[in-house]
Protein backbone atom coordinates (compact mmCIF):
# COMPACT_ATOMS: atom_id res chain seq x y z
CA UNK A 1 0.00 0.00 0.00
CA UNK A 2 2.79 2.33 0.89
CA UNK A 3 4.55 1.51 -2.36
CA UNK A 4 1.50 2.51 -4.39
CA UNK A 5 1.31 5.82 -2.60
CA UNK A 6 4.97 6.48 -3.36
CA UNK A 7 4.46 5.68 -7.03
CA UNK A 8 1.50 8.03 -7.32
CA UNK A 9 3.37 10.84 -5.62
CA UNK A 10 6.45 10.35 -7.82
CA UNK A 11 4.40 10.42 -11.06
CA UNK A 12 3.81 14.22 -11.17
CA UNK A 13 7.47 14.88 -10.51
CA UNK A 14 8.50 12.60 -13.35
CA UNK A 15 6.06 14.27 -15.73
CA UNK A 16 7.70 17.61 -14.99
CA UNK A 17 11.04 16.29 -16.21
CA UNK A 18 9.63 14.83 -19.47
CA UNK A 19 9.91 17.01 -22.59
CA UNK A 20 6.94 17.44 -24.97
CA UNK A 21 6.81 18.78 -28.54
CA UNK A 22 4.31 21.62 -29.07
CA UNK A 23 3.27 22.66 -32.59
CA UNK A 24 2.09 26.23 -33.17
CA UNK A 25 -0.72 26.98 -35.62
CA UNK A 26 0.29 28.64 -38.85
CA UNK A 27 -2.83 30.86 -38.86
CA UNK A 28 -3.26 33.61 -36.40
CA UNK A 29 -6.73 34.29 -35.00
CA UNK A 30 -6.58 37.77 -36.51
CA UNK A 31 -6.44 36.37 -40.07
CA UNK A 32 -9.96 34.90 -39.83
CA UNK A 33 -12.74 36.50 -41.89
CA UNK A 34 -14.99 38.02 -39.28
CA UNK A 35 -18.63 38.86 -40.14
CA UNK A 36 -20.66 41.51 -38.41
CA UNK A 37 -24.11 40.55 -37.06
CA UNK A 38 -25.91 42.96 -39.39
CA UNK A 39 -24.15 41.27 -42.36
CA UNK A 40 -25.80 37.94 -41.69
CA UNK A 41 -28.53 36.74 -44.04
CA UNK A 42 -31.09 37.02 -41.27
CA UNK A 43 -30.86 40.81 -41.36
CA UNK A 44 -30.79 41.22 -45.15
CA UNK A 45 -33.66 43.11 -46.80
CA UNK A 46 -35.68 41.20 -49.39
CA UNK A 47 -34.79 41.90 -52.98
CA UNK A 48 -37.07 44.37 -54.75
CA UNK A 49 -36.25 43.12 -58.23
CA UNK A 50 -38.78 40.33 -58.07
CA UNK A 51 -41.49 40.17 -60.75
CA UNK A 52 -44.89 38.58 -60.33
CA UNK A 53 -45.90 36.36 -63.22
CA UNK A 54 -49.44 35.01 -63.36
CA UNK A 55 -49.78 31.38 -64.07
CA UNK A 56 -51.41 30.71 -67.43
CA UNK A 57 -54.14 28.07 -67.28
CA UNK A 58 -53.70 25.01 -69.39
CA UNK A 59 -56.05 23.40 -71.87
CA UNK A 60 -57.82 21.31 -69.24
CA UNK A 61 -58.34 24.24 -66.89
CA UNK A 62 -59.76 26.36 -69.72
CA UNK A 63 -62.25 23.64 -70.65
CA UNK A 64 -63.30 23.20 -67.02
CA UNK A 65 -63.72 26.98 -66.64
CA UNK A 66 -65.89 27.15 -69.78
CA UNK A 67 -68.12 24.30 -68.58
CA UNK A 68 -68.44 25.90 -65.15
CA UNK A 69 -69.40 29.29 -66.61
CA UNK A 70 -72.00 27.59 -68.84
CA UNK A 71 -73.55 25.54 -66.05
CA UNK A 72 -73.41 28.24 -63.35
CA UNK A 73 -76.58 30.19 -64.43
CA UNK A 74 -78.66 27.01 -64.63
CA UNK A 75 -77.32 25.88 -61.27
CA UNK A 76 -78.24 29.26 -59.75
CA UNK A 77 -81.77 29.01 -61.18
CA UNK A 78 -82.18 25.46 -59.88
CA UNK A 79 -80.90 26.56 -56.48
CA UNK A 80 -83.36 29.47 -56.39
CA UNK A 81 -86.27 27.20 -57.37
CA UNK A 82 -85.23 24.66 -54.75
CA UNK A 83 -85.06 27.35 -52.05
CA UNK A 84 -88.49 28.71 -53.06
CA UNK A 85 -90.07 25.24 -53.00
CA UNK A 86 -88.36 24.47 -49.71
CA UNK A 87 -89.58 27.70 -48.09
CA UNK A 88 -93.10 27.16 -49.44
CA UNK A 89 -93.18 23.60 -48.13
CA UNK A 90 -91.89 24.69 -44.72
CA UNK A 91 -94.48 27.48 -44.51
CA UNK A 92 -97.26 25.09 -45.56
CA UNK A 93 -96.19 22.52 -42.98
CA UNK A 94 -95.99 25.19 -40.27
CA UNK A 95 -99.45 26.52 -41.23
CA UNK A 96 -100.87 23.00 -41.22
CA UNK A 97 -99.40 22.28 -37.81
CA UNK A 98 -100.74 25.55 -36.43
CA UNK A 99 -104.20 24.89 -37.91
CA UNK A 100 -104.19 21.34 -36.52
CA UNK A 101 -103.26 22.57 -33.05
CA UNK A 102 -105.88 25.33 -33.27
CA UNK A 103 -108.65 23.01 -34.48
CA UNK A 104 -107.71 20.33 -31.99
CA UNK A 105 -108.61 22.64 -29.14
CA UNK A 106 -110.66 25.50 -30.70
CA UNK A 107 -111.89 28.41 -28.60
CA UNK A 108 -115.48 28.61 -27.48
CA UNK A 109 -117.90 29.55 -30.27
CA UNK A 110 -115.41 29.12 -33.09
CA UNK A 111 -117.19 26.31 -34.95
CA UNK A 112 -120.59 28.08 -35.04
CA UNK A 113 -118.95 31.22 -36.39
CA UNK A 114 -117.16 29.23 -39.08
CA UNK A 115 -120.49 27.64 -39.95
CA UNK A 116 -122.19 31.04 -40.31
CA UNK A 117 -119.39 32.34 -42.56
CA UNK A 118 -119.49 29.17 -44.69
CA UNK A 119 -123.28 29.31 -45.07
CA UNK A 120 -123.04 33.00 -46.07
CA UNK A 121 -120.50 32.18 -48.78
CA UNK A 122 -122.60 29.28 -50.10
CA UNK A 123 -125.67 31.52 -50.17
CA UNK A 124 -123.72 34.01 -52.28
CA UNK A 125 -122.72 31.23 -54.69
CA UNK A 126 -126.34 30.09 -55.01
CA UNK A 127 -127.64 33.62 -55.60
CA UNK A 128 -124.99 34.35 -58.26
CA UNK A 129 -125.21 30.99 -60.02
CA UNK A 130 -126.89 32.39 -63.15
CA UNK A 131 -125.36 35.84 -63.12
CA UNK A 132 -122.31 37.26 -64.87
CA UNK A 133 -118.75 36.47 -63.85
CA UNK A 134 -118.39 39.59 -61.72
CA UNK A 135 -121.58 38.73 -59.85
CA UNK A 136 -120.32 35.19 -59.18
CA UNK A 137 -117.24 36.66 -57.51
CA UNK A 138 -118.80 39.64 -55.73
CA UNK A 139 -121.78 37.89 -54.08
CA UNK A 140 -119.92 35.08 -52.27
CA UNK A 141 -117.12 37.39 -51.13
CA UNK A 142 -119.55 40.07 -49.98
CA UNK A 143 -121.85 37.70 -48.04
CA UNK A 144 -118.87 35.91 -46.49
CA UNK A 145 -117.46 39.29 -45.40
CA UNK A 146 -120.83 40.20 -43.87
CA UNK A 147 -120.94 36.91 -41.97
CA UNK A 148 -117.36 37.43 -40.76
CA UNK A 149 -118.20 40.95 -39.61
CA UNK A 150 -121.19 39.63 -37.66
CA UNK A 151 -119.16 36.88 -36.01
CA UNK A 152 -116.07 39.01 -35.32
CA UNK A 153 -117.22 42.62 -34.88
CA UNK A 154 -114.08 43.95 -33.19
CA UNK A 155 -111.75 42.51 -35.79
CA UNK A 156 -114.05 43.68 -38.58
CA UNK A 157 -114.12 47.18 -37.07
CA UNK A 158 -110.32 47.35 -36.87
CA UNK A 159 -109.96 46.03 -40.43
CA UNK A 160 -112.57 48.49 -41.69
CA UNK A 161 -110.83 51.35 -39.89
CA UNK A 162 -107.45 50.41 -41.30
CA UNK A 163 -108.92 49.91 -44.76
CA UNK A 164 -110.69 53.25 -44.51
CA UNK A 165 -107.45 55.02 -43.61
CA UNK A 166 -105.64 53.32 -46.47
CA UNK A 167 -108.43 54.14 -48.90
CA UNK A 168 -108.47 57.76 -47.69
CA UNK A 169 -104.70 58.03 -48.16
CA UNK A 170 -104.93 56.47 -51.61
CA UNK A 171 -107.83 58.74 -52.57
CA UNK A 172 -106.02 61.83 -51.30
CA UNK A 173 -102.89 60.89 -53.24
CA UNK A 174 -104.94 60.29 -56.38
CA UNK A 175 -106.69 63.64 -55.90
CA UNK A 176 -103.37 65.46 -55.53
CA UNK A 177 -101.99 63.76 -58.65
CA UNK A 178 -105.13 64.60 -60.65
CA UNK A 179 -105.08 68.19 -59.38
CA UNK A 180 -101.42 68.63 -60.31
CA UNK A 181 -102.10 67.12 -63.72
CA UNK A 182 -105.11 69.39 -64.22
CA UNK A 183 -103.10 72.48 -63.23
CA UNK A 184 -100.30 71.42 -65.53
CA UNK A 185 -102.70 70.86 -68.41
CA UNK A 186 -104.41 74.22 -67.76
CA UNK A 187 -101.05 76.01 -67.68
CA UNK A 188 -100.06 74.23 -70.87
CA UNK A 189 -103.31 75.30 -72.54
CA UNK A 190 -102.69 78.89 -71.47
CA UNK A 191 -99.17 78.75 -72.87
CA UNK A 192 -100.49 77.31 -76.12
CA UNK A 193 -103.09 80.08 -76.37
CA UNK A 194 -100.46 82.73 -75.72
CA UNK A 195 -98.18 81.16 -78.31
CA UNK A 196 -100.98 81.08 -80.90
CA UNK A 197 -101.85 84.71 -80.14
CA UNK A 198 -98.22 85.73 -80.50
CA UNK A 199 -97.98 83.89 -83.81
CA UNK A 200 -101.18 85.58 -85.04
CA UNK A 201 -99.81 88.99 -84.05
CA UNK A 202 -96.56 88.27 -85.85
CA UNK A 203 -98.46 87.24 -88.98
CA UNK A 204 -100.54 90.42 -88.85
CA UNK A 205 -97.42 92.56 -88.46
CA UNK A 206 -95.78 90.74 -91.37
CA UNK A 207 -98.83 91.37 -93.57
CA UNK A 208 -98.84 95.06 -92.63
CA UNK A 209 -95.17 95.42 -93.48
CA UNK A 210 -95.75 93.68 -96.83
CA UNK A 211 -98.59 96.06 -97.74
CA UNK A 212 -96.48 99.08 -96.79
CA UNK A 213 -93.64 97.88 -98.98
CA UNK A 214 -95.88 97.29 -102.00
CA UNK A 215 -96.84 100.98 -102.52
CA UNK A 216 -96.92 102.15 -106.12
CA UNK A 217 -93.76 103.81 -107.24
CA UNK A 218 -93.92 106.79 -109.62
CA UNK A 219 -93.52 105.90 -113.25
CA UNK A 220 -90.19 106.63 -114.75
CA UNK A 221 -90.12 109.76 -116.83
CA UNK A 222 -89.59 109.11 -120.50
CA UNK A 223 -86.60 110.90 -121.83
CA UNK A 224 -87.72 113.21 -124.55
CA UNK A 225 -84.75 112.99 -126.84
CA UNK A 226 -85.08 113.91 -130.47
CA UNK A 227 -82.55 112.58 -132.86
CA UNK A 228 -81.61 115.20 -135.40
CA UNK A 229 -80.65 113.64 -138.77
CA UNK A 230 -77.22 114.54 -139.93
CA UNK A 231 -76.71 116.30 -143.20
CA UNK A 232 -75.94 114.11 -146.11
CA UNK A 233 -72.37 114.22 -147.26
CA UNK A 234 -71.92 116.03 -150.51
CA UNK A 235 -69.98 114.19 -153.10
CA UNK A 236 -67.02 116.24 -154.27
CA UNK A 237 -65.84 115.61 -157.82
CA UNK A 238 -62.05 115.58 -157.98
CA UNK A 239 -60.13 116.47 -161.03
CA UNK A 240 -58.66 113.33 -162.57
CA UNK A 241 -55.49 115.13 -163.45
CA UNK A 242 -54.78 115.77 -159.82
CA UNK A 243 -55.06 112.13 -158.91
CA UNK A 244 -52.05 109.82 -158.67
CA UNK A 245 -52.90 106.73 -160.63
CA UNK A 246 -49.52 105.11 -160.25
CA UNK A 247 -48.85 102.62 -163.01
CA UNK A 248 -52.50 102.40 -163.98
CA UNK A 249 -54.24 104.27 -166.68
CA UNK A 250 -57.03 106.71 -166.03
CA UNK A 251 -59.31 104.53 -168.08
CA UNK A 252 -58.84 101.65 -165.65
CA UNK A 253 -60.07 103.50 -162.58
CA UNK A 254 -62.85 101.05 -162.14
CA UNK A 255 -60.32 98.19 -161.85
CA UNK A 256 -57.68 99.68 -159.53
CA UNK A 257 -57.77 101.69 -156.40
CA UNK A 258 -56.43 105.16 -156.55
CA UNK A 259 -54.70 107.33 -154.00
CA UNK A 260 -55.69 110.93 -153.66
Amino acid sequence: MVSQVVKLSALPGGLGMVSFTVYASSKSPQDKDLVKPEQLSVYNEPSTNSKYVTEQPGWLLQRISGVRQTVEPFAAQCKGAYNAIKNGAENTIAFGKGAYVFLKDPPEGFLPRVGVITVSGLAGLILAARGPQFKKVAYPVGLASVGMAICYPQEALSVAKFSGQKMYAVGQGSYMVARAFWKRSAARRERDLEATKAQADQLMEAENTDTSLTTELPQQLQSEVTFVPTEEKQMVVIDPTLMDHGQSNPEDTDMYSTRS
